[in-house]
């Protein structure tokens, strides 16, 4: 026989273990990008910098 507690409890350890919309999850797929983003940025500045100086 499981209690109201130990049902919530189990509910909250299966979300904590699967996570299915992981709000942090989401925010550090964005930061990555962003980073992604501006290194291909200033590759493209630096490679293209010199040919048109």
């Amino acid at each position: 026989m499981t209690t109201v507690i130990g049902q919530m409890q189990v509910e909250g350890n299966r979300k904590m273990v699967r996570p299915e919309n992981s709000n942090s999850r989401n925010f550090a797929a964005a930061v990555i990008n962003v980073v992604l983003l501006v290194t291909v940025a200033a590759g493209a500045f630096y490679a293209i910098a010199p040919v048109v100086a």
